[in-house]
């Protein structure tokens, strides 16, 4: 009901709250690479998952067979491209909730009950976030719970030239 309602307390504006400080640091300081011999970016990876799933003898079948293949090898969407971290938080919301053609293809492949479980790389771009998303299928959750891990972590990578690659001893 928080979600519907655009509650400060819902899943969608803590997200968001969450994702938007990521960003903001990830946009300020140096790139704490160090002595980086070419480039440096810095990409915040936002994971999403619920925390309390139903036992394993209520689990579907399929959630199971999911939750091990996905594992191994998560769902991976195309890199997207959003102006703003307000229209990437929509476009997060809609495929969490199985709209748009991303949505809709997530809840064509991760079936029954089982439950989505996603992780977002996103790297700034000039005014724009590009996104690659990667989803697990996996064990349904105990819909008695709303709660969710929701975390941002701050990446950080050095792009190295190819001729430092090859001058570097091996």
């Amino acid at each position: 009901m928080y979600n519907l309602a655009e509650h400060p307390l819902s899943m969608r504006a803590v997200a968001s709250v969450l994702l938007q400080q990521a960003l903001v640091e990830a946009a300020s300081g140096p790139s704490g690479c160090g002595e980086c011999a070419g480039n440096s970016h810095k990409a915040v990876l936002y994971r999403v998952a619920p925390t309390v799933f139903l036992p394993a003898k209520e689990q579907p079948a399929v959630c199971l067979r999911l939750e091990k293949t996905t594992r191994a090898q998560p769902w991976i969407y195309p890199v997207r491209s959003f102006k703003s971290a307000a229209a990437l938080n929509d476009w997060i919301m809609a495929l969490a909730r199985g709209q748009g053609p991303d949505g809709k293809d997530l809840y064509a492949r991760c079936v029954d009950t089982c439950s989505p479980q996603y992780q977002f790389l996103v790297t700034p771009e000039g005014e724009s976030l590009a996104v690659q998303t990667q989803v697990q299928c996996g064990l349904a959750r105990d819909v008695k719970s709303d709660e969710y891990r929701v975390s941002t972590t701050l990446r950080r990578q050095c792009d190295v030239p190819p001729e430092a690659a090859l001058a570097a001893p091996h």
